[in-house]
């Protein structure tokens, strides 16, 4: 049987990318490899236009690109203490 720890950093990106954002910060907090992953602009961009259009909106409208991936990290942390 294959470990998840044994896949490399894409895949698990890849996997995470398809949770939501309770499930993501639980993954982070079971070792600091999983925590890093967790933390990968490519996931919570995601995840933050998926459960947040109107942060994308936001960013769109306001010619605000480079922040989306900050804002990602603010709600990251937000989730993830809650």
């Amino acid at each position: 049987m294959t470990s998840l720890l044994s896949l490399p950093n894409e895949t698990l990106i890849f996997i995470f990318q398809h949770l939501d954002a309770p499930d993501v910060g639980r993954c982070s907090q079971t070792c600091k490899r999983l925590a890093d992953i967790s933390r990968s602009e490519t996931i919570w961009r995601r995840l933050v236009k998926v459960r947040f259009p109107h942060v994308v909106k936001y960013v769109i409208d306001n010619n605000r690109y480079g922040c989306l991936g900050c804002r990602a990290l603010q709600i990251q942390n937000i989730l993830v203490t809650s």
